[in-house]
């Protein structure tokens, strides 16, 4: 099982569907499976869903491709990557899917600060300026990127997500 994971809107579907190609392994979207199997509950302050990580532990899915934010909670695998994107382009890419600001702050906060990536201590692929199929071609090759954006926006960090957000935006970093 090939894990694809990563804030989204870092591109893990269009990933995991060139990934599927090149490999001929079915893709499973984690999203999907949760709601329709697991039980889950919608918040809608974060219009999201919440459910507890640990009933993803065990899952098993063969030898698939799994794609979803939450998919390094599985514990079986034989390869995990995390897609990253730059969190200016990745607002631009929350937006475009209409969410609220303070989703949009909370995510790109989360790639800032290398959330998931360190939960997954896995092979980090830079998403910003590629096309699905290259990633999924650097996937193959196992040719990870290094990638910190810490270092590109800690001027903008700030105590206030949305304010980070607005500074990110404005080119104030």
């Amino acid at each position: 099982m090939i894990i694809i994971t990563g804030t989204p809107g870092t591109g893990k579907t269009s990933v995991a569907e060139e990934l599927a190609k090149l490999t001929k392994r079915s893709v499973v979207h984690l999203n999907d499976y949760i709601k329709k199997h697991l039980d889950v509950e919608y918040d809608p302050a974060y219009e999201s869903y919440s459910i507890n990580t640990k009933l993803l532990e065990e899952l098993d899915f063969g030898d698939a491709i799994v794609e979803g934010h939450l998919a390094h909670f599985i514990k079986r695998s034989e390869m995990t990557v995390v897609l990253r994107c730059d969190p200016k382009e990745l607002i631009e890419r929350l937006e475009r899917r209409k969410w609220n600001e303070r989703k949009i702050a909370e995510n790109v906060m989360a790639e800032i600060l290398d959330v998931i990536s360190v939960e997954a201590n896995g092979m980090d692929i830079d998403t910003t300026n590629a096309i699905p199929v290259e990633c999924a071609e650097k996937i193959m090759s196992g040719h990870a990127d290094k990638v910190d954006w810490m270092k590109k926006y800690s001027a903008c960090l700030s105590t206030d997500d949305v304010e980070t957000l607005k500074k990110i935006k404005s080119n104030k970093c």
